[in-house]
């Protein structure tokens, strides 16, 4: 892989494996760059912006298992990165598993990023 996101992996790895503790009730919100989900304790204020850009393919796939449709495609970003850095707080069990609340949260971000995309070309 020569994508930025895949050579920005190793460089930010030691500060991703850092970030290590789950915060007591982080907040989960849908990223429109990754269309995925993202707790807020997997970045810190300083994190920088390559890093974030480099999570966004993990974010996707984590996302799709969450879905139960996982992205093939995704996959070597995935495993790059539990080898990288493994203690990352993103890699936690149970924020890669089906719920009825995750499929909630990602489902009303999706549906409202398609509404307002939807509106922009609309106004076109």
């Amino acid at each position: 892989m020569t994508e930025p996101h895949f050579q920005f992996l190793p460089k930010h790895a030691k500060h991703l494996d850092g970030i290590r503790f789950a915060a007591q009730q982080p907040k989960i919100s849908y990223e429109w760059l990754s269309g995925a989900l993202v707790w807020s304790d997997e970045i810190m204020p300083a994190t920088p912006n390559k890093a974030i850009v480099a999570l966004r393919p993990v974010w996707a796939y984590r996302t799709s298992l969450i879905l139960n449709e996982p992205r093939p495609s995704l996959l070597p970003y995935w495993e790059r990165a539990l080898q990288l850095f493994p203690n990352w707080v993103g890699f936690r069990p149970e924020r890669r598993l089906p719920s009825p609340k995750l499929l909630q949260i990602y489902h009303r971000g999706n549906d409202d990023m398609n509404r307002t995309l939807d509106t922009l070309l609309d106004e076109e």
